[in-house]
């Protein structure tokens, strides 16, 4: 979803056992998600920065679970 206007954006993506191993031993239905939430901070009329956060998990221990931070930069030209 995203909202250029309240400047909030955010994004969710997740990977089942089977995507991840070959149809092999499924264990549950959901078992990796990532998780990214942004703010546009305004330059002025034509520029943004967004600085981002990612936040990624897993459910079983087979996956290292961790939480990572990533600088994301766009531009937008408004008219």
């Amino acid at each position: 979803s995203e909202g250029w206007q309240n400047g909030w954006w955010a994004s969710m993506e997740s990977n089942t056992w089977n995507t991840i191993h070959d149809n092999k031993k499924e264990n549950a239905a959901l078992n990796d998600v990532q998780v990214e939430v942004n703010y546009a901070i305004k330059l002025d009329d034509q520029w943004t920065v967004r600085p981002g956060m990612l936040t990624h998990f897993s459910l079983f221990h087979k996956f290292h679970s961790f939480v990572g931070y990533r600088k994301q930069y766009k531009a937008r030209i408004n008219n």
